[in-house]
């Protein structure tokens, strides 16, 4: 098991550091769907793992479909999202388009961040990062005698710097916003629906099929064995962020010395030696600090974009709300919905209060309560006679630490609850 995974790793590892994306990662692509969806157990899963799937291809690193293939998912996503109907499906098909390079995730981390507008946050991350990567990668290639070492290093250097940085946003967005993210990622690639491979064979293998020249079987021979080796991949990769921080960035920084010695290998056909260590001191000293003061910010404004976007692409119903029980109902509004709606709070993300609104079209005694994830009741908004109309409360969740809560609103016999994300 550990060779697996090691194996696994270390393929993930070398797509990251041959590709220019500069997407979010992993944890972070899982982190935003968990808060976006407003789902929980299985739909919520299915969400956690679509929003990690678009990047299914990098892991064929080596291979001539791989750009088209990634073309696809983060740009032509309907073709999934339109073939996903049912309770689980459609929550696969939310966390999959919220992803997208167009409109969605994507677009903040490489194109078109919320706090710097006209560069990607991952992208001018690794521009700021370049200038101090560089020089170590210089001094252990000419250490070891390659030719063109300077030359080597410019051309590698943007690589490594963006996967130390897609590193360390999972691994502060593990310590800081979402503790149990690893476990979540973990369950998701875990419980991911049985159907969701033959949406993506129906979704892309004949249009890929007809670009290469190959038969049908063969392109779904390539669709399906992607899926599955992302598959098994994302359950290693959300078990790493299950161990304390520093077992993660001990554990990423051994596979990644051993992936960097691989590729220095492959690119001047020397053994070439770079000391874990030496990774784990750059992640440490160089990369956290320069992420860390400003990251939060990025992400929390990302959310609420990704809030509106989503809703304006029609995605909003997917974020359904949940019944009474506090389990999703699979669409559309909760029973009784038409008499009582509970909007969702504004902002969400919040730092420390954030405004509920609810309507009643007709008055009744209303409480409207908040929990935290474990059921508890944290905080009662609302327990009294309302007229029907608009409504409003503001929650000040000051001393309340960061993570999920739930709103949730009973009135006239109905309830309906909304999923809220305070980040501090």
């Amino acid at each position: 098991m550990k060779t697996i995974m090691t194996c696994l790793c270390i393929t993930m590892l070398v797509a990251a550091f041959t590709t220019d994306a500069g997407a979010w990662g992993a944890v972070t692509h899982a982190h935003l769907a968990n808060v976006l969806g407003h789902r929980t157990d299985l739909p919520n899963a299915q969400e956690i793992y679509g929003s990690t799937l678009p990047d299914m291809f990098n892991l064929m690193y080596d291979s001539p479909y791989k750009d088209y293939l990634w073309t696809e998912t983060h740009y032509g996503f309907m073709k999934v999202a339109n073939r996903c109907g049912g309770r689980n499906l459609e929550a696969f098909a939310f966390g999959f388009v919220s992803h997208n390079d167009g409109w969605a995730a994507d677009l903040t981390a490489h194109h078109d961040a919320r706090t710097m507008p006209g560069v990607g946050y991952i992208i001018a991350k690794v521009n700021e990062l370049v200038p101090a990567l560089r020089p170590r990668l210089v001094d252990i290639l000419v250490a070891a005698g390659a030719p063109g070492a300077e030359a080597l290093a410019d051309r590698l250097t943007p690589g490594l710097a963006e996967n130390f940085v897609e590193t360390a946003v999972d691994l502060l967005v593990r310590e800081n916003e979402d503790p149990v993210i690893g476990y979540r990622l973990e369950i998701a690639a875990q419980l991911r629906d049985y159907r969701i491979p033959y949406r993506l064979f129906g979704a892309y293998a004949a249009d890929f099929a007809h670009e290469f020249g190959i038969s049908i079987i063969d392109a779904a021979v390539i669709l399906v064995r992607a899926e599955k080796e992302y598959r098994d991949f994302m359950r290693m990769y959300g078990y790493i962020f299950t161990l304390e921080m520093s077992q993660s960035i001990t554990m990423l920084s051994s596979w990644g010395a051993g992936l960097a010695a691989g590729l220095l290998k492959t690119e001047t056909g020397m053994e070439i030696a770079v000391p874990p260590e030496m990774l784990e001191e750059f992640l440490y000293d160089d990369v956290l600090p320069l992420i860390e003061p400003d990251y939060g910010a990025e992400i929390a404004a990302t959310l609420d974009y990704l809030a509106g976007v989503m809703d304006s692409h029609g995605f909003g119903a997917a974020a359904a709300l949940l019944p009474a029980a506090g389990v999703d109902g699979g669409g559309g509004e909760a029973p009784g919905a038409a008499s009582v709606r509970l909007h969702q709070n504004v902002p969400n993300p919040f730092n420390p209060a954030t405004t509920i609104a609810y309507t009643l079209l007709e008055a009744a005694h209303v409480n409207l309560a908040v929990y935290d994830v474990r059921g508890r009741e944290v905080a009662v908004l609302v327990d009294d006679y309302r007229p029907e109309g608009e409504h409003g409360v503001t929650w000040n969740a000051a001393g309340m630490p960061s993570g999920i809560y739930f709103c949730r609103l009973t009135a006239g016999g109905f309830t309906v609850t909304r999923k809220m994300c305070l980040l501090r």
